[in-house]
């Protein structure tokens, strides 16, 4: 792959979901290097777009499997639609946190806003805590920092 940054022609522009410290960024660390320039997309549907823009990107990196949750239909029918092809393969141990505001206890959340695979990745955890509304959002990392900025000590 040969990254055209026209600041720096070593330095890979890479399309991820979602914003800074998604999973998306670290695979694209792991696989692209730590100077990546890392491109944001909120949806895979934005994620394809810029990718398949030579001018706005090198490369993407983009989740198509999950063994929890399984495969990521609408991102293989995603790939197909854009004509873009896999160069590689990321194997990215995922491990979900539950966050809060401090002094939040598990008792105190009436919502956990996330993206619906890691829901999915954690059902078996919030059926102990049937009083816990699921929220989907469209990214995870992207929910906590508008948790943190409201200052929501309910989710």
């Amino acid at each position: 792959m040969g990254a055209s940054n026209e600041n720096d022609p070593s330095r890979a522009r890479i399309v991820i979901q979602g914003v800074r410290g998604a999973f998306h960024e670290v695979a694209a660390r792991l696989y692209f290097g730590e100077q990546t320039e890392l491109i944001p997309a909120l949806s895979f549907s934005e994620l394809f777009e810029k990718a398949s823009d030579p001018a706005v990107a090198d490369a993407a990196i983009v989740a198509i499997e999950n063994s929890i949750a399984g495969s990521i239909l609408g991102n293989y029918r995603l790939l197909l639609e854009s004509g873009l092809a896999v160069e590689g393969e990321v194997y990215l141990p995922i491990r979900q946190n539950l966050l809060a505001l401090p002094g939040v206890t598990i008792d105190d959340l009436c919502e956990v806003h996330s993206h619906p695979m890691a829901l999915a990745q954690c059902s078996a955890f919030f059926k102990k805590y049937p009083h816990i509304r699921l929220v989907e959002s469209s990214d995870t990392a992207e929910s906590a920092a508008a948790i943190a900025r409201e200052q929501n000590r309910r989710a």
